[in-house]
């Protein structure tokens, strides 16, 4: 899951003409997709639409053409059956499959501009942090990155399932923070400096005393590690007896700016309204999310001010609610 509430996004349409050209010049996406009908109905998902034509206006349908085409290609060539949507995506379209080799899933992030570099990223991530034991195994990839056949997780069940213990929550994200926070070859993903998700919060924090914190906390860093991003409790699932993170925005930046994980759910929601106990709940959680990480205590508390406030800023417009919520939280920390 990426939460729409933490980024902004583009649009642009990647053309897949050299693979997709018919002998006579015309696209073969109609046989394609006709194979895909055959095979199993695959109804898109009515919210990742709709995102896609909020993030991706006026490109929307050529995202959306180009999301169907690369799905039809992937069913193809990866020999899928028996495909379902999959609930809870907000940015791509996942869907459970079975291969010749068993069950799986199949994911087809849009081509959005803005963001491909990133998301095309992620099974390299995942990948790394499989082998870890932290991840799902990536089986294939395509489209440069931007479709993958990804193992399927069992039970799967997520965090936010498993409990509503915020420092329990807090504690297993950290836990994982320690595995995936590596080192990695710079040239292998995008800093976190110059990506989509902090021009989304330079935007928002511009003209405020806060912009000129974040790009401090931005400037690269020997420190520097590869980042989750978009952290949070339904991203961790239950493979047998241990957790695993899916959906990453990957990043390299600095380790304390995943944070997002206080920003969603029983963190947020179980904030106390009375300052001193509030205040009291935010260190221990804090100090829980950085013990289980190996951070700094306060070095997270500042990312979290910057994050927490320009995702503030957003939902003021948005999502009113969570704005409401993510200023208790900016109020209550010390």
């Amino acid at each position: 899951m990426s939460n729409a509430h933490d980024s902004g996004v583009g649009s642009s349409r990647r053309s897949s003409s050299s693979a997709l050209l018919s002998a006579d010049g015309r696209y073969e996406v109609e046989r394609l997709l006709s194979l895909q009908l055959c095979m199993s109905p695959v109804p898109l998902p009515e919210n990742v639409l709709a995102n896609w034509r909020n993030w991706s206006s006026d490109q929307a349908e050529s995202v959306i053409a180009n999301a169907q085409d690369r799905l039809a290609t992937a069913i193809d060539a990866w020999q899928l059956t028996d495909l379902a949507p999959m609930p809870g995506g907000e940015v791509a379209l996942v869907l459970v499959a079975t291969s010749p080799a068993g069950e799986a899933v199949l994911k087809v992030n849009p081509n959005l501009a803005g963001d491909t570099d990133v998301l095309a990223t992620e099974p390299r991530a995942l990948a790394l942090w499989s082998g870890a034991g932290a991840a799902p195994q990536v089986y294939a990839t395509r489209d440069n990155g931007l479709t993958m056949l990804l193992q399927r997780v069992r039970p799967g069940t997520t965090l936010r399932e498993a409990t509503t213990d915020a420092m329990s929550i807090v504690g297993t994200l950290g836990g994982l923070c320690r595995v995936v926070h590596q080192h990695v070859d710079p040239q292998r993903f995008c800093r976190l400096a110059d990506g989509s998700e902090a021009n989304g919060w330079r935007r928002e924090l511009a003209g405020t005393r806060e912009h000129d914190e974040l790009e401090r906390l931005l400037k690269p860093s020997s420190d520097d590690r590869l980042l989750h991003t978009d952290l949070h409790r339904i991203n961790a699932l239950r493979s047998g007896n241990r957790w695993v993170l899916i959906d990453p925005k990957p990043h390299l930046g600095d380790p304390h700016a995943d944070v997002f994980g206080f920003m969603y759910g029983a963190p947020l929601r179980d904030i106390p309204h009375q300052l001193a106990v509030g205040r009291e709940y935010l260190r221990k959680l804090t100090a829980t999310y950085a013990t289980a990480a190996g951070l700094d205590r306060d070095r997270v508390v500042a990312w979290l001010r910057i994050r927490a406030l320009a995702a503030a800023l957003w939902a003021q417009r948005e999502d009113p609610h969570w704005a409401r919520e993510l200023f208790h939280l900016l109020e209550t920390l010390d």
